[in-house]
């Protein structure tokens, strides 16, 4: 695969993830990553999102309007682990992790942070970043 994909899960030995592509986002594939193996590595990358998607696993997030949080504050960012509609599960940069809604049902407790405020260049050996403030590790490009 070419380009950038969204780590969507680890089996249970956390030797082996599940890569989601941004070219072809209706196949998974599993890769090696760990214990000297790595098929894929970890870049910084904005998750591209299908028409019509409204949230996924990988999107950067931030507090929405009708977020009300203990221990996240507005300056807070998350990135999306896991997907159970009408709500999305975050992990915040402080590592709390946590279930909130994103619009589907109406309330906006998070939403997708402005990919205004990352400027990403790739090649053909990783992303290069300009402008950096938050790191995706969901992300992964394959290794070559």
């Amino acid at each position: 695969m070419d380009g950038p994909g969204t780590l969507i899960g680890h089996c249970e030995n956390d030797c082996w993830v599940w890569v989601e592509w941004d070219k072809n986002q209706f196949r998974t594939y599993t890769y090696r990553y760990g214990q000297g193996f790595y098929d894929v590595l970890v870049v910084d990358d904005v998750r591209q999102l299908k028409s019509g998607e409204l949230m996924a696993v990988g999107c950067h997030v931030k507090p929405g309007r009708d977020g009300k949080f203990r221990n996240v504050h507005a300056w807070n960012k998350g990135v999306v682990i896991k997907m159970k509609p009408p709500k999305a599960r975050v992990r915040w940069d402080s590592g709390i992790r946590g279930e909130y809604s994103y619009g589907q049902d109406g309330k906006l407790e998070i939403e997708i942070c402005s990919p205004e405020s990352t400027t990403y260049v790739s090649s053909a050996h990783g992303v290069s970043v300009s402008g950096h403030k938050h790191i995706n590790k969901n992300k992964a490009s394959k290794n070559k």
